[in-house]
């Protein structure tokens, strides 16, 4: 990173590597060191930056502390401890300016550029030194929805990781990518380097992304399974809403096996803790109850979701107003345009899972209305049954 600095300092003042290197070391010497090629002295180094009109730091106390609490950022970010992660990080950056020209540079021009989310900049930092680059860069990615850039970096740096964060990232990716045999594999593979190092937070993200795509790929009794285990680490954990989001999704797959009595046993038990998630709940909630042949209580639920306008999502309000208000609504042409519609605005969104759920009632209508082939198809693009 000095080097990077050293020439873009030089590149900025409009000095030539002639001017810059005379009477300090030879042309080739120093188109070597801008080039990363060569270690230069610190003697060397602290030339060149005097004739930029700059004070190199040489190593202290303070780039010793500021190394070791750089160490200590990363170790926060794989635990997942973001309240210190935030504080230690916010510490950093306050002393960072002062410091990238001096041995901590590379730390110091990290923090800048994740603060002025620079992924140019993090980019061209060449260091195998610090993992916490990689995962700032595939925070940032990730931010950006940028995932390709995201599994490109991580896959060329998963075997450098055996914390599980790069793999993480990856099960991420590819969750939202809807490559869910993809999130699998790194799904297990994050788990089981969570379980190796004891980050039992890791572990319960994993077992949830693994159980999600379980349910993805319609292996329904595998994603219940992975559920439960998500719960009991969640209750173990004191996680936030461990309660809500492990019967939510409980819910949510026993409603894609047709089991509407026990979907409505976990969605009842998530409504305790519902928070600012009503729309999705409610939604679920409002579909079971008129499969089941109670419109009254969806009726209820219905006009909780619309009088707090949550979501905001028009095609699906139309649609559970007309699955409620409508009598054998699968035989009818509307119910099939309005499932096509629900699935259209998920797909903009890319959120697959919510795609497939939709897809599954829409081969199910194509199926009453006897459209065998356009249900087959259905079945086949999206893997529901």
């Amino acid at each position: 990173m000095i080097s990077y600095l050293l020439q873009s300092e030089r590149k900025r003042q409009k000095l030539t590597q002639e001017y810059l290197s005379k009477g300090i070391c030879s042309v080739s010497y120093l188109s070597k060191i801008e080039s990363g090629l060569t270690d230069a002295s610190e003697e060397i180094i602290t030339l060149l930056f005097e004739a930029l009109g700059i004070s190199y730091i040489h190593e202290n106390e303070e780039t010793i502390q500021f190394k070791q609490s750089f160490s200590k950022l990363e170790e926060l970010f794989i635990e997942f401890e973001k309240e210190e992660f935030d504080q230690l990080f916010s510490e950093l950056l306050e002393k960072a300016p002062k410091l990238l020209y001096s041995p901590c540079t590379i730390e110091a021009q990290i923090l800048i550029a994740y603060r002025n989310k620079d992924i140019e900049t993090l980019e061209s930092i060449r260091t195998t030194k610090h993992k916490l680059l990689s995962f700032l860069q595939c925070e940032l990615y990730e931010e950006t929805l940028q995932f390709e850039d995201l599994i490109k970096l991580a896959e060329a740096t998963l075997i450098l990781d055996n914390s599980g964060t790069t793999a993480y990232y990856l099960m991420n990716a590819h969750f939202f990518l809807g490559n869910y045999h993809d999130c699998i594999n790194f799904s297990k593979i994050a788990y089981s380097s969570y379980s190796m190092n004891g980050n039992a937070f890791g572990m319960f993200q994993a077992i949830l992304i693994m159980a999600g795509s379980h349910s993805n790929i319609n292996q329904l009794e595998q994603a219940l399974d992975y559920y439960r285990v998500s719960e009991r680490l969640g209750k173990q954990l004191q996680i936030d809403n461990y309660v809500y989001f492990s019967n939510y999704n409980i819910g949510a797959t026993y409603l894609m096996m047709d089991n509407y009595d026990q979907a409505l046993r976990h969605f009842k038990l998530a409504e305790k803790h519902v928070g600012c998630d009503e729309f999705r709940l409610y939604t679920k909630m409002i579909l079971a109850y008129v499969m089941s042949g109670d419109s009254e209580k969806a009726e209820k639920y219905y006009t909780k979701i619309y009088k707090n306008q949550a979501g905001f999502n028009e095609d699906e309000y139309r649609f559970l107003k007309y699955i409620i208000q409508t009598e054998q609504f699968n035989k009818e042409k509307e119910y099939i345009e309005h499932l096509q519609r629900c699935m259209l605005y998920y797909e903009s969104k890319r959120l697959f899972g919510h795609v497939r759920f939709y897809a599954k009632y829409l081969s199910e209508a194509y199926q009453s209305q006897a459209r065998y082939k356009a249900s087959l198809n259905l079945i086949k693009k999206y893997n529901v049954s």
